[in-house]
């Protein structure tokens, strides 16, 4: 039975809505982020010799790191080490010992949370302290509270504004109540994917998968994580990044300013 299908955050490339008819995101894909971290990289944080490290998972953190090489050189910035490591990886001395000899003036790491804070830890340990950027994967309070204190100052890619500066006090106060905690960095995600499956039924009339499917193509609404419109390729159109660096142990968003 054909399905609608809506995510609130993958962005590999290999799930091309073009391909899949009843597919949707509400979220950035792989390029869409690639080129936004490397233009913060070079024009925000003038790094010119960029470190890329991304995890073994095919369709995500590969993917993702490969596309801001090539971003970064598009831009004239330098990448002198590019590695992989492996998913789940929480020791990073090799990787530490390569870096450090590459003399980077920044640093990319494409993964997520089950390994970013310990490279961060490792990194700080060591004290290599250039410029930290981890993709959106990263994006969970996690990275923050399994890193060993060293988190302070790394920035970190993301699909969405912080919660509380998305929403009012009533959402949250209603999610909590349904939820049971309060929303976390992801949270106005999920909402705001099943506000674009409500308002295809909405103007499809109908639960007929095609025709919903078609109704979202034609959507322009606007959701907690912004204005969701569809491009001629399936993807959401100017489908926006957000830089959050950790200040105090928390998340704070600092491109585009608030």
């Amino acid at each position: 039975m054909p399905l609608i299908v809506i995510t609130p955050t993958a962005s590999g490339m290999s799930i091309n809505p073009l391909n899949y008819n009843n597919f949707f995101r509400v979220n950035a894909n792989n390029e869409v982020q690639a080129q936004a971290d490397a233009e913060f990289l070079v024009n925000n944080l003038g790094a010119k010799r960029v470190a890329v490290l991304y995890n073994d998972d095919e369709t995500y953190g590969i993917d993702l790191g490969q596309r801001t090489v090539k971003a970064l050189e598009s831009l004239g910035a330098e990448v002198v080490l590019e590695r992989m490591v492996a998913l789940e990886q929480s020791e990073f001395a090799e990787e530490v010992q390569a870096i450090a000899a590459a003399d980077p003036d920044a640093i990319f790491y494409a993964g997520y949370e089950i390994e970013a804070p310990y490279l961060r830890a490792d990194l700080v340990h060591a004290g290599i302290t250039v410029p930290f950027l981890a993709s959106d994967g990263a994006f969970l309070s996690a990275t923050i509270d399994e890193s060993e204190g060293t988190a302070e100052g790394m920035y970190v890619s993301a699909f969405a504004p912080n919660p509380s500066q998305a929403v009012d006090e009533n959402w949250i106060r209603e999610y909590q109540e349904v939820e049971r905690r309060n929303p976390d960095t992801y949270s106005i995600n999920g909402y705001s994917a099943l506000e674009v499956l409500a308002e295809g039924v909405k103007k499809a009339g109908k639960f007929d998968a095609a025709q919903v499917a078609t109704a979202i193509r034609s959507l322009s609404i606007e959701t907690p994580v912004g204005k969701i419109s569809y491009d001629a390729q399936g993807e959401v159109s100017d489908a926006p990044i957000y830089i959050f660096q950790v200040q105090n142990e928390e998340w704070v968003q600092v491109y585009p300013v608030p």
